[in-house]
């Protein structure tokens, strides 16, 4: 995959913990490094930038943010149309993770890409690669 002509701004990435359970955990709020890390594998997105971007997540270690929060549902005008029995954590870094603190959980790294049609003049995502990192990879 070769980087395109589009801008990092029509790149998004959406990042998540899975849990022993198989549960996708969704991460928030990344340290500067971490979304500087991130933003650069945008710019280039292969496997080996966003692997980079990985091993800099899993460095820290993440907690819940709150209660479980149910997912909304938007409708194509981009109303909350209400949401669905599903609800999450939404996870936070807290602190440094020490070397002899390995990391146990899969990563899991969406690339996402906006692209706008200008015929019915909306844009939409698609999600263009998923990546899976296994924890001894991190």
């Amino acid at each position: 995959m070769f980087a395109g002509a589009d801008l990092w701004l029509n790149r998004y990435t959406k990042i998540f913990i899975l849990d022993p359970s198989g549960n996708r955990q969704p991460l928030s709020d990344f340290t500067s490094e971490q979304a500087d890390l991130l933003r650069r594998a945008l710019n280039y997105p292969i496997r080996q930038n966003f692997l980079i971007a990985a091993k800099a997540i899993a460095s820290h270690h993440w907690i819940p943010r709150g209660e479980r929060r149910p997912v909304t549902l938007i409708d194509l005008n981009g109303k909350r149309a209400g949401t669905t029995g599903e609800s999450l954590y939404w996870m936070a870094p807290f602190g440094a993770r020490g070397p002899e603190d390995r990391w146990q959980w899969p990563l899991e790294i969406e690339y996402w890409k906006l692209s706008y049609d200008p015929l019915t003049r909306r844009a939409h995502s698609t999600l263009a690669e998923t990546f899976r990192f296994r924890p001894e990879e991190l």
